[in-house]
């Protein structure tokens, strides 16, 4: 590729993506054809198609956000602006958007909700398929190999700490109910995708103090000695177990 025809690529992606003010039509001569509107018409449909995609793309993945922050769209061009696309995929285009919000002054809650909305979306093609621990697994299980037992969450998982009710927020607008007050609310929420499907669910207090251990790998033994504070130990530990074998949020895998 030529030094010219580089430069003059570099120019138009930055007209178009916004990177560079709108340029004056003598400085974009080189676009003009005979019988076609001025360059700074061309570029304007251009721009403006740019934004307005990346903001369906926004509203896509952000569909209960968008739906308690109207104004998602026209906030698209300064997001673009503060954080410019990096990677070919628009999955990532909203990875920064919750961050967005807090550097703007947003309510707590909706920017939690759009990292609630943004976990979602990593979760959905976030690890391997895997094979997820269930009952008959367990069950076949002696019980002298219980303590031994390795347990992981699925890769796909993300957890959330909110400090806000924005998992009620979300579940409000996902059943069409009234929403819930802003309020602060210590919790963490976790993430997943099952088969093919993503769900969360905000975890009880004891679960959340577990959290990073499944996360990083550990024992149901080990499960057992973080829950020794606990009224009967044992048979939290293993409730929790079956809560989460049916969620199919569980593989049976050590540690790395």
């Amino acid at each position: 590729m030529s030094a010219a025809l580089d430069a003059q690529l570099r120019w138009l992606h930055a007209a178009i993506t916004g990177a560079s003010p709108p340029p004056e039509p003598e400085a974009a001569a080189w676009l003009e054809r005979d019988g076609a509107a001025d360059a700074s018409a061309r570029l304007h449909v251009y721009r403006h198609a740019y934004v307005a995609r990346l903001a369906d793309v926004l509203v896509v993945d952000h569909p209960k956000l968008a739906a308690v922050h109207p104004d998602l769209r026209a906030l698209t061009a300064d997001y673009l602006r503060a954080f410019p696309p990096t990677h070919p995929s628009v999955r990532e285009v909203g990875a920064h958007l919750a961050r967005f919000l807090a550097d703007r002054g947003a309510p707590a809650h909706l920017i939690e909700l759009a990292a609630l909305e943004r976990a979602r979306v990593e979760a959905f093609d976030g690890g391997a398929d895997v094979t997820p621990l269930d009952r008959e697994a367990v069950a076949a299980l002696a019980p002298e190999d219980f303590p031994a037992l390795p347990l992981r969450f699925v890769p796909s998982h993300r957890l959330v700490a909110l400090t806000t009710r924005a998992d009620e927020l979300w579940d409000a607008i996902e059943r069409a109910a009234p929403h819930p007050a802003p309020a602060a609310a210590t919790r963490a929420v976790l993430v997943w995708r099952r088969a093919v499907t993503v769900v969360h669910r905000t975890l009880d207090d004891d679960e959340a103090t577990l959290a990073p251990a499944l996360a990083a790998g550990t024992t149901f033994g080990d499960i057992c000695a973080l829950l020794a504070t606990a009224p009967q130990p044992a048979e939290r530990a293993l409730a929790l177990l079956l809560r989460w074998l049916d969620a199919a949020v569980l593989v049976s895998r050590p540690a790395d």
